[in-house]
């Protein structure tokens, strides 16, 4: 019984690490598009203010 408890313990431990892992990575792409985004407007913005 406690070994059966343990090892779906280990399962759901192993499970939610993966999906920790997975939303880690899906929210660096996320982000990195985002800065990627921002970075363009902020050079947009950066050579406007400079052309003035």
């Amino acid at each position: 019984m406690i070994d059966n408890i343990k090892s779906s313990l280990r399962m759901l431990a192993f499970t939610i690490a993966l999906g920790l892992i997975f939303s880690t990575f899906q929210l660096m792409e996320y982000l990195h598009a985002d800065f990627a985004f921002s970075e363009v407007g902020l050079k947009a913005v950066y050579s406007s203010q400079k052309s003035r």
